[in-house]
């Protein structure tokens, strides 16, 4: 599975426009721009959550918009595809993309799962790839390991990076706590050349009231 984040950033991207606040500003300032979350998977499948409306944004395939669930071509549900079934015949044919709540579960022709955003049933089968908003729940990634959802396997990666973290060095601390990658726009991603965050054990030292707990509960929340 081939994976390019075209987007990183929230629903109105990083900085938001407009936006006055201390996070925004010190991003706009560093030249540091992310645009809505948004990826291409294998070079046809688009996912993102600046599409129409809908709970699950939109996807596209070779001009084929699936919206919660649904095939639309030329605003007419499509007829080669169902919720759970295969997608169109043809050279894009056997990829499997199920909507779910808040996101999207893909299956490859050959057998690679990747989670987009979403909350997958607890009796889903492993993902080799995850893309997770971290900023706005990292317990939703410590269900889905605790549910063997996510695994040490699994390539776990932020998505909706936004002015929920007062900087972009914050997002990498963060993220490092939850052993998650942080991709830029553009950045690249393959299920077969990605190096992984790596378990370690963290001593945390302090005075009395200090924050040593709180940093603590922090770093296992994803856990």
């Amino acid at each position: 599975m081939d994976i390019i984040a075209t987007g990183t950033g929230g629903a109105a991207g990083w900085p938001e426009p407009g936006c006055r606040c201390a996070s925004c500003q010190r991003a706009a300032r560093a030249g540091s721009t992310r645009g809505p979350s948004a990826i291409i998977v294998d070079g046809v499948l688009r996912l993102g959550i600046d599409g129409p409306a809908g709970e699950n944004g939109t996807a596209w395939e070779n001009g084929t918009a699936w919206e919660n669930g649904t095939a639309r071509e030329n605003g007419a549900p499509g007829e080669n595809w169902a919720p759970g079934e295969n997608g169109p015949p043809g050279e894009n044919g056997g990829r499997r993309i199920q909507a779910i709540p808040g996101g999207w579960d893909v299956t490859a022709p050959d057998g690679a799962r990747l989670l987009y955003l979403g909350d997958p049933p607890a009796d889903t089968a492993p993902y080799d790839v995850a893309f997770v908003d971290v900023l706005g729940d990292p317990f939703r990634l410590g269900r889905l390991r605790a549910e063997g959802l996510v695994t040490d396997d699994t390539i776990v990666l932020a998505a909706c990076a936004d002015h929920r973290a007062r900087s972009g060095a914050e997002l990498e601390r963060l993220c490092e706590f939850w052993r998650v990658g942080v991709l830029d726009d553009g950045g690249r991603v393959t299920t077969v050349s990605y190096e992984k965050k790596q378990t370690y054990r963290v001593l945390v030292l302090g005075g009395a009231r200090s924050g040593k707990s709180e940093r603590a509960e922090l770093r296992v929340a994803a856990e």
